[in-house]
Parts: structure tokens; sequence; C-alpha cells
């Protein structure tokens, strides 16, 4: 009888937006899409802050965690940072150049979004491929939301996971697809999200 105790890889994952991003991780970790045997840890630091202060955040709780003895590379455990890339690429190139190439010199993932996640929300219900704004995508999937008795968009709905988990691997798709074309964190609209979601889901 093989009594060795199964080890949980844990994800943990940082988001700098305060709502919207770790709702909808939470919502994974409740739901029984989840990957075996993973472990969530999901949190959100430097609110409304830049992606390499995030960066430079979770470089740090690594060292942390490890020092603790809670992240072990060998049992699979990572690190991901989630953000929107807004007008930071934009208007600090060099910068965000640097925080890409420190986090992947320290084995940080990252979980980009441009304009914002409000993108890979939008994939959930349909393609998208046009140069966006934030409120080019509320104002779309407030009218997903609505034919499906939803009401409007909030980016403080705590429970946006549950209103659209069903068109989650469509979502998939639809990114993969755009990122055929649009694979740079300057390319508006992107998002590697999927790359995230398919590992908390098992399929990478």
């Amino acid at each position: 009888m093989n009594t060795q105790r199964q080890i949980k890889s844990r994800i943990y994952i940082y988001c700098n937006g305060e709502r919207t991003e770790p709702s909808y991780f939470q919502g994974i970790k409740d739901s029984k899409a989840l990957a075996q045997p993973i472990s969530i840890i999901v949190d959100y630091q430097k609110c409304g802050k830049s992606p390499w202060e995030l960066i430079e955040f979770a470089i740090q709780e690594k060292k942390k965690l490890s020092a603790k003895k809670k992240f072990n590379k060998k049992d699979g455990d990572k690190i991901w940072c989630v953000f929107d890339i807004d007008q930071f690429f934009e208007n600090n190139k060099i910068r965000m150049e640097n925080a890409f190439k420190l986090a992947a010199k320290n084995e940080i993932f990252l979980a980009w979004s441009n304009v914002c996640f409000e993108l890979w929300i939008l994939l959930h219900f349909q393609d998208y491929g046009a140069i966006g704004s934030l409120r080019d995508y509320e104002r779309k999937i407030s009218k997903n939301l609505i034919q499906r008795g939803f009401g409007n968009y909030s980016k403080m709905d705590g429970s946006i996971y549950n209103k659209i988990a069903n068109g989650q691997m469509e979502a998939i798709k639809r990114a993969e697809k755009l990122f055929i074309t649009n694979c740079n964190p300057c390319d508006n609209p992107s998002t590697n999200v999927f790359e995230l979601i398919k590992i908390l889901r098992g399929l990478k």
C-alpha cells in the first residue's frame, strides 16, 4: 500500500487589480474546474500601481515564501503576476521591458492583458480583435450580461466568474487565436491570461 502523501503544487497569484481579477481567480479556486492536485493562493497587492512594482513585490514574496518553506520549485510551485498593460508600456517602454526581463530571471510568470483584464472577460462571449479601451470592453460585456439576465457589468462585481464560467473554454480558444497575431504586451488588444487558466484547469 502506498501511503506517500500526494504533494499539491501551489500557484500564488498576485494581482494589482483590487476586485475583478482576484474575484475571478477566487471563483476558479472555489469551482470544480480546478486541476488536482493544485492549491491556489490569490491575493491583490500594489493595487493601482505599476506592473514593475507588482513584479518586484512578487520577487520579494518568493524569497520570503522559500525561506518559510512555503514555496518549492521541485513541488511545481509557481508565482504568477496578473496585471493590465494600460498605458504603462506606451509611457514606460524601457522600464516595462526591464521588468519583464527581471521576472524571467527570477522565474516569475506573467499574465497580462492589453488594455485590461476586461478583454479576457469579453472573450468569454465573443471574438474581439479591434483596438479597444476599458469603456469599449465594459459596454460590450454589459450587453452580453444583460442578454443573459445579469444586468450591467461592474468592476466591483465579486461574482463575475460565476456569471461567465461556462464560456471559459471558448475564451481560451478565442484568446489563443488572437495571440497568433497579437502576442506582444504592447499589442492592443492582446492577452496571455489563457496560459495561466490552462495551467489551473490542468490543460497545460
